[in-house]
């Protein structure tokens, strides 16, 4: 059987952290970073996100920590992070890569 399209595997794999991302997205746009747009077929925003809310966290007021990630939260996004830098570096190889046989691009997608 096929394996599905990259960016539709990735958006099934971030289907379990839906009300996290939820969460975080509501704490980008309350804090003073410019939020993102969370986009249902592009998982690089997610990416994006997830990446930009470390830089906001020392300048947040009062009601705004109260919507931070409890520690098991963060702890479900940074490894959401890492297997996102995986994909993404995936997905920076497979369209930047001139001359690409298709045994190197199965073995690309079979690493994850």
């Amino acid at each position: 059987m096929c394996e599905p399209p990259p960016n539709l595997a990735v958006m099934e794999y971030m289907e379990s952290y839906e009300d996290l991302l939820d969460k975080v997205q509501l704490l980008m746009q309350k804090n003073k970073l410019r939020s993102v747009l969370r986009q249902t077929t592009r998982w690089s925003s997610t990416f994006k996100m997830v990446c930009d809310l470390e830089d906001g966290i020392n300048a947040m007021d009062d009601a705004t920590t109260a919507l931070l990630p409890s520690w098991r939260e963060e702890k479900q996004l940074w490894g959401l992070l890492e297997e996102l830098n995986a994909f993404e570096y995936s997905s920076k190889k497979l369209q930047s890569a001139d001359g690409l046989s298709l045994l190197d691009v199965r073995d690309t997608l079979s690493t994850r």
